[in-house]
């Protein structure tokens, strides 16, 4: 199976905000949010959707979480 990061995205934003993105544009930096039941303790979970970091401030997205979700995808041709 060959999924996407696009799929994966949207998988996540289903988990926020309990809705499918129609259109998903994939130079747009944007934040979701949604309150959760985490280990019987009530949290708000963030998700920050970035973009390409070549020319950003990559501290700036450390210093935003206090849990960190690697995703990294490796595109091949054959």
């Amino acid at each position: 199976m060959i999924v996407d990061s696009q799929c994966l995205f949207t998988l996540a934003v289903k988990y926020i905000t309990r809705r499918f993105i129609g259109e998903y544009d994939p130079n747009l930096e944007d934040t979701y949010c949604r309150k959760d039941v985490v280990l019987s303790q009530p949290m708000m979970v963030w998700l920050m959707d970035t973009v390409d970091g070549s020319g950003r401030d990559v501290m700036r997205y450390l210093s935003w979480a206090d849990v960190y979700i690697i995703v990294s995808f490796f595109l091949t041709s054959e």
